[in-house]
């Protein structure tokens, strides 16, 4: 079998706002170094704020630390989030679910993990 790759793929770093009332769309683009190009993530909201977790991403970009970004939703500013703690690595096609108040739960083949955005660490809760 003969795999080959489409040179037009493009993995996107940008962020849309869908408005109901109005079902207008709004598209905000971010420059590569502070939002890379991001597919296969989660987006959760918690509190102010869109957590986005993981990415699958361009081969040549991944490492090995989970990828987490803070979006904050009243200003649509977007940081990258250090965290300490037992990362999972670079995860891709995961779950998330919110867990309390501060905690993101991420499932995914290789086991469960907890994020406290409170204080931005990991936890690993099971799997293999």
């Amino acid at each position: 079998m003969h795999c080959r790759y489409d040179p037009q793929f493009f993995i996107f770093n940008d962020v849309v706002v869908y408005h109901p009332q109005s079902r207008s769309y709004e598209l905000y683009r971010y420059p590569t170094d502070v939002f890379p190009p991001t597919d296969f993530h989660t987006a959760t909201l918690l509190g102010d704020s869109i957590w986005i977790i993981g990415s699958l991403g361009y081969k040549q970009d991944r490492g090995d630390v989970t990828p987490v970004y803070r979006l904050e939703i009243d200003t649509l500013a977007i940081n990258k989030v250090e965290i300490d703690g037992d990362n999972p690595g670079w995860i891709y096609e995961h779950s998330a679910e919110v867990k309390g108040e501060n905690v993101i739960e991420i499932t995914d083949k290789a086991g469960v993990w907890e994020l406290d955005v409170s204080h931005r660490t990991w936890r690993k809760m099971g799997g293999t």
